[in-house]
């Protein structure tokens, strides 16, 4: 029996399942199993008849097809799946209906699964990469990073042995700042918001949980850098899925396995980790579709925005347009900061519009961050609104390095404007006046904060266990 078995999920998308068979019939496959979840009602059930007269029909390869009488749902059939399969083989190929490979799909899978096979730290391996920048110099066609995607991809019985669905997790998550460092870099508000989703709708879905487990047992994932998967779901069909087209990417000509260069040793590249975490953090998902576009706003000169539009704690791509949107989230831990991954020169001046809600003691305001990326050990220069005081402070590694105050009493759903200005020789200034009223003519606060090394980012940062609406973000290089 081979060692790897490969598995086809489908369920009402004919004309998704017609091109994702045609590009598995163009990879050697000895056998494919397929496992064809039932209609959930009357409604369904002509697309699911069409489904399986497709699956049916497949004459180039042997097939195992379990049809469900009844409807078992995205979790069940696709765990119930992995697991039947699994008891017959030491690894699995695993492709939905919406993941259409290319004709070295297998092969890259089947090499990657192969070499890695005692590899326990490798936990699995997709065909396909997210459209992110590879550093020109990168000498391999694979990379490795924490995070892992569902989109044609491989495992082993070693390392799916540790899948589960725990949905007591996300407590456990708030509880463990190990485990927030760990989420931390494989893009933790993403992967956060589709926990607390799952879990306030029922859980409809598995691979959070795995990618979540992944990370627990300190777990790498590999990608190629270019895909092996055209992924077809963003068109309105899937059942968690808008319409978007951030996913598309270039497929790999590669056919020739033999020809790929592999790492010598197994490590995240820093510049390609950098890189997918800036990925995620400008919410390129299903989530987009849903966020509120607030009307246009003319851009002043000299001026970028930066749009915020995921409902966990996640700041988006900067754009040249005027369009903005708006931040509204419930912070899923105390300590909650946001930073955009967007690097400029240390003489700048950011704005945003905030409101803070009703809850006692929250803060709102700006950040620039220095040094490291997200979630490592870093420093911070903050002008934000804490309690009935504007407040300047100067924060690297932990600690408060320098602190200025003055009184500034703001009320809760009202709006606010913060201003900070950033200066090449460390002199921070910062104001703050209620929107409607003229911009004062003055700072209110200024003073020399610590000279901290190396390039900053800006960001909107939020302490709060409430509700904070940030909106109209800019910055500008002075």
């Amino acid at each position: 029996m081979d060692k790897t078995g490969i598995i086809f999920f489908v369920y009402h998308r004919p004309a998704h399942t017609e091109r994702v068979l045609a590009g598995l019939k163009q990879n050697q496959i000895n056998k494919l199993y397929v496992f064809s979840d039932g209609p959930k009602d009357q409604a369904d059930f002509p697309a699911v008849k069409e489904v399986r007269q497709l699956i049916d029909a497949i004459d180039w390869c042997q097939t195992e097809v379990i049809k469900s009488k009844g409807n078992k749902g995205l979790v069940n059939s696709i765990v119930e799946g992995i697991n039947y399969v699994l008891a017959r083989h030491e690894r699995i190929i695993v492709v939905e209906d919406d993941c259409v490979p290319t004709p070295g799909f297998i092969a890259f899978i089947e090499k990657c699964l192969e070499i890695y096979q005692d590899h326990r730290q490798i936990m699995s391996v997709s065909g396909y990469s997210w459209p992110v920048s590879i550093p020109i110099d990168y000498q391999y066609d694979l990379y490795f990073w924490y995070r892992f995607c569902p989109w044609g991809w491989g495992t082993w019985q070693r390392a799916w042995q540790y899948f589960s669905i725990d949905q007591t997790i996300l407590s456990q998550i708030n509880k463990s700042g190990l485990l927030r460092e760990k989420l931390n870099l494989a893009g933790e508000d993403n992967l956060i918001s589709m926990l607390k989703a799952q879990l306030a709708e029922g859980v409809n879905t598995w691979d959070v949980f795995w990618a979540i487990n992944i990370l627990i047992n300190d777990g790498l994932c590999i990608n190629p850098v270019k895909s092996y998967i055209q992924n077809i779901g963003y068109d309105g069909s899937g059942v968690h899925c808008g319409i978007t087209n951030a996913y598309d990417v270039e497929l790999s000509p590669q056919q020739n396995i033999d020809r790929l260069v592999f790492p010598p040793v197994i490590y995240c590249d820093r510049r390609i980790e950098a890189s997918c975490q800036t990925f995620f953090s400008m919410d390129s998902n299903c989530d987009q579709q849903k966020a509120q576009a607030l009307p246009t706003l003319d851009t002043p000169p000299g001026w970028k925005f930066i749009y915020v539009d995921h409902q966990s704690w996640q700041v988006a791509k900067i754009i040249e347009s005027g369009c903005r949107k708006a931040l509204s989230s419930q912070s899923p831990y105390p300590g909650t900061r946001l930073a955009v991954c967007s690097a400029v020169p240390n003489n700048n001046e950011q704005l945003v519009k905030v409101q803070a809600g009703s809850i006692e003691g929250e803060q709102v305001g700006l950040a620039a961050r220095t040094g490291g990326y997200y979630g490592s050990r870093s420093g911070y220069y903050l002008a934000l609104l804490d309690g009935n005081k504007l407040v300047l402070r100067s924060w690297l590694t932990g600690q408060t390095v320098h602190w200025l105050e003055t009184a500034f009493h703001w009320q809760a759903r009202q709006w606010y404007w913060l201003k900070l200005r950033c200066q090449a020789d460390h002199l921070l200034l910062g104001k703050a006046w209620p929107d409607g009223d003229p911009e004062p003519d003055g700072w209110m606060l200024q003073g020399h904060c610590h000279k901290y090394i190396g390039g900053y980012d800006q960001g909107i940062i939020a302490n709060a266990p409430g509700m904070i609406i940030a909106d109209n973000y800019r910055w500008q290089a002075l």
